[in-house]
């Protein structure tokens, strides 16, 4: 996401108390009130790989992660680490975002 693109989400609301099987879903309302909301449920968000900086990948493709994960500084890997949440967050950002301006639309064309 470029940085001129990035926009503020309005803050969200945790409508289920801990112990509900939907506890930790984290919810967008519609600003007009209709009822209407965004829910993201963030413990379902893929990770997916951590790409390490090509000084930690050096060893032998057939090394223990263990071993590859020795020859990176730990300011690398909080890099790497740093990179992937980031991605995370944006793409959540982008979903969540896209979902409220499309019911912004919607109440602009008169149906809610």
């Amino acid at each position: 996401m470029q940085e001129q693109e990035r926009r503020c989400l309005p803050q969200p609301e945790f409508p289920y108390p801990l112990g509900h099987v939907k506890a930790g879903t984290v919810r967008w309302s519609c600003p007009l009130g209709c009822g209407r909301h965004h829910d993201e449920y963030p413990g379902l968000d893929p990770v997916g790989p951590i790409v390490l900086p090509g000084t930690c990948t050096e060893a032998d493709g057939g090394w223990p992660l263990s071993e590859v994960l020795i020859t990176c500084t730990d300011a690398e890997l909080s890099r790497a680490i740093t990179a992937s949440a980031t991605a995370r967050a944006d793409a959540r950002n982008a979903r969540v975002l896209a979902a409220l301006d499309g019911h912004a639309q919607e109440h602009a064309g008169g149906s809610s």
